[in-house]
C-alpha cells in the first residue's frame, strides 16, 4: 500500500515536514518502506509526494492484504491518504 498525501498523484505535493506517527509499532508480517521521509528535530516527518510504501505478506493474497490494511491504519499524518483498492482485483474470480 502506498501512503500518498493529499495532493497526490496529482500534483505529488504534500504538507512539507508533517510528523509522522505510529511507525514504532510494528506489525507482524508487515513492512514500512520509506520514499518521502526525513529526520527532523528526532521525528520522521513528510518530504512530499508518495511518503510510504506499506507492505504486508502471508499465506495467502487475502492474508497479505489484511495485514498491509492493518499497518496502514496505524500510520498518521496530516494530508494523509491511501487507496484501499489496490490488490483486490486479485482476489475477484478469473474466468
Amino acid at each position: 500500500r502506498k501512503i500518498p498525501t493529499t495532493q497526490c498523484p496529482v500534483l505529488f505535493e504534500s504538507p512539507l515536514a508533517a510528523v509522522i506517527q505510529g511507525l514504532d509499532t510494528a506489525l507482524p508480517q508487515t513492512a514500512v518502506f520509506h520514499a518521502a521521509t526525513e529526520q527532523a528535530n528526532g521525528q520522521v516527518v513528510t518530504a512530499g509526494g508518495r511518503v510510504l510504501g506499506v507492505t504486508g505478506w502471508g499465506d495467502t493474497l487475502e492474508g497479505a492484504l489484511r495485514r498491509a490494511y492493518a499497518a496502514v491504519a496505524g500510520l498518521h499524518f496530516e494530508g494523509q491518504q491511501y487507496r484501499a483498492d489496490i490488490g483486490r482485483r486479485a482476489l475477484e474470480p478469473r474466468p
